[in-house]
């Protein structure tokens, strides 16, 4: 073999090596953001099953659920409320103004 060939071949040797290398660090920095997505979402994952018997269940109170719908009615009801009085006001409103002109 000459020193052509291996210079060559030294080189290439030398070049995969450091892409081996490359590689290998973007592996491990890979396998390290797996794992910290992976216990990312477990996290999550926890704190979603948490948040979602909190809702459901309550935690000492009512259920958030219970108490939105309790909210809910009692906002129907204010509004059926001043729905009628405005439907009182305006039945009474022609009366009114026709005591006014009279007088």
């Amino acid at each position: 073999m000459s020193d052509d060939d291996r210079h060559i071949i030294e080189d290439f040797v030398s070049d995969f090596a450091d892409m081996m290398s490359g590689f290998l660090e973007d592996y491990e920095s890979y396998s390290d953001s797996l794992a910290r997505l992976e216990t990312h979402v477990s996290d999550m994952g926890s704190d979603i099953k948490t948040f979602a018997k909190i809702v459901r269940d309550g935690n000492g109170q009512e259920p958030l659920m219970t108490r939105m719908a309790t909210i809910e009615e009692r906002v129907k009801k204010a509004e059926a409320v001043k729905h009628r009085w405005w439907e009182f006001a305006l039945a009474a409103a022609p009366g009114v103004i026709a005591i006014m002109i009279a007088l």
